[in-house]
């Protein structure tokens, strides 16, 4: 596991990154290792991005909301295209993260401990409820209406 903070102080931008270890699980007997990346900005703040490195040229992106993370913690949450549950018991949790797109389904496993660890410090970064003042909102505006 490997944590990657930076801070622009110009800017007042946090990025905070999470490199860990999960498996895709093929089967019930068929697990592949899968590197993932965490990656959380103050500038988008309700959301956290994921990227699954399946192989070095075909790396899979997923962005939900903080939130669903933060719920999937403790008890199971989501009803869409994702949805995570904790497995085992608190000391060895597990997350299981079901992704579901139009392209398939996938079962993705990963410690629950060093996520639970990473999430924590974007909350320090931006806490619960203060994420519209983190926003640029004058600048999503502008990227809206170039579009």
């Amino acid at each position: 596991m490997l944590y990657a903070d930076e801070q622009d102080s110009l800017m007042g931008t946090a990025r905070l990154e999470l490199k860990v270890q999960m498996t895709l699980a093929v089967t019930p007997d068929t697990r592949i290792p899968v590197p993932a990346r965490f990656r959380y900005t103050s500038t988008d703040p309700y959301a956290v991005d994921v990227f699954f490195d399946i192989t070095p040229h075909d790396v899979v992106q997923w962005t939900f909301a903080r939130d669903l993370l933060n719920q999937g913690l403790s008890g199971s949450a989501g009803m869409g295209d994702v949805k995570i549950t904790p497995i085992g018991p608190l000391q060895d949790r597990y997350l299981r993260f079901h992704l579901e797109s139009s392209d398939g389904c996938a079962l993705i496993e990963g410690p629950a401990a060093p996520i639970q660890a990473w999430l924590a410090k974007t909350f320090l970064a931006v806490p619960a409820g203060s994420e519209p003042t983190a926003m640029d909102i004058d600048g999503v505006l502008a990227e809206l209406l170039t579009r």
